[in-house]
């Protein structure tokens, strides 16, 4: 098993991209970039690398793992990426599925120096909300954990979502809370209809740098958006009544648990429980 996850998990083209990646035991093993649009489409790969052992970390502390830097090249447009590990004695896969259920995949967003009109956002606080990978496994939803890494696999893709084991009874052929399930069929719609899109996580939402969303006119939210910070909702709320944009919610469940980032915006922790006495309140 392999497994990796990006150091930040959006960037800009002509910068370094870091994964940090582990396995089992020792192997070589080559990293395949593609790029969802209307459909994967493979970017590069690159040469043979070493993978070193590494154990699952806890989910709540960055896991550390070793870094793998890749320079994105300038001619790649915004767009949601996949990055594959694969074992070199091992086939590559060929078909959309075996991406969907493979564990060997790190998800990151290439952003646009350019703005188009759109801007469609990853939730990717709910991906991590519901992710299970950690020693011991944690999610919101089990082990008790109030505070979850954004540094560990996961974030969408190739970790191990807290639904995994009752899927979706109407498509079964992905887990509710991965990036395959909701966004990926909305971003192939998006792209076979030649719609100017860019793309970005909550995080850059959440940091907005020098007020970038303001240079879009429409926001979207897709699938399931649960997990905002007071931060994102604030931002996105200016730029609807200051800017003039404007948002649309194709999700449910939107906006309902508050989060707040710590260790420098690489984890965030979330009340979901009364506290007693100690005048702490859920975040809802």
């Amino acid at each position: 098993m392999i497994r990796g996850y990006p150091d930040h998990p959006s960037i800009f083209p002509g910068d370094v991209l870091r994964l940090h990646i582990a396995a089992a035991a020792r192997l070589w093993f080559q990293i395949l970039f593609y790029r969802q649009g209307e459909s994967l489409v493979l970017k590069a790969r690159t040469q043979a690398l070493l993978a070193h052992p590494r154990p699952l970390g806890p989910p709540d502390c960055d896991w550390h793992w070793p870094a793998y830097e890749y320079l994105i090249p300038r001619d790649w447009k915004s767009g949601v990426y996949i990055a594959l590990f694969v074992p070199l004695q091992q086939s590559e896969p060929c078909e959309l599925a075996d991406l969907c259920t493979s564990e060997a995949t790190a998800l990151f967003v290439v952003k646009g120096r350019t703005t188009n009109g759109i801007l469609y956002k990853l939730p990717l606080f709910t991906y991590h909300a519901y992710n299970e990978l950690g020693d011991p496994c944690g999610s919101l939803y089990t082990g008790g954990c109030e505070k979850l890494t954004l540094h560990r696999p996961g974030g969408g893709i190739g970790g191990r979502p807290w639904d995994y084991y009752f899927p979706d009874p109407y498509d079964q052929s992905s887990s509710r809370q991965t990036f395959w399930h909701w966004d990926m069929p909305f971003i192939r719609w998006l792209e076979y209809r030649q719609f100017a899109v860019d793309y970005c996580t909550d995080l850059d939402v959440h940091e907005n740098p020098e007020n970038f969303i303001a240079k879009y006119r429409l926001l979207l939210s897709v699938g399931h958006d649960e997990y905002w910070s007071e931060a994102m909702r604030r931002h996105v709320a200016a730029f609807v009544e200051q800017a003039g944009g404007n948002v649309a919610f194709f999700s449910g469940n939107t906006c309902w648990w508050r989060v707040h980032l710590v260790d420098e915006n690489t984890a965030f922790s979330c009340n979901k429980s009364t506290l007693g006495d100690t005048g702490r309140k859920r975040d809802q």
